[in-house]
């Protein structure tokens, strides 16, 4: 995939994906949760500045998100299933 040359900040990125802003601020502090080069940091003229994704930065962002889901459904359902049989 060819390299994108559109950065947007975190906040257009949780308006273009339905997601709340704390959420994505929370998971892109750690910036092993994205690829390499994908989430930048962008001088906007304050002390200091502000966080972007690339295209596919936001693709890797997705895929966070929906992975961390799957993971609370499984994580839910398997507690569930433990009390269910000590009980």
């Amino acid at each position: 995939m060819a390299r994108s040359r559109f950065i947007y900040t975190l906040k257009e990125v949780a308006v273009m994906i339905g997601e709340n802003l704390e959420l994505i601020e929370e998971v892109t502090a750690n910036s092993d949760n994205i690829a390499e080069g994908e989430l930048v940091y962008v001088r906007d003229g304050s002390e200091d500045g502000t966080k972007g994704l690339t295209e596919n930065g936001i693709d890797d962002l997705r895929d966070l998100l929906a992975d961390i889901r799957t993971w609370m459904v499984e994580s839910a359902s398997s507690s569930s299933m433990n009390n269910a049989i000590s009980r």
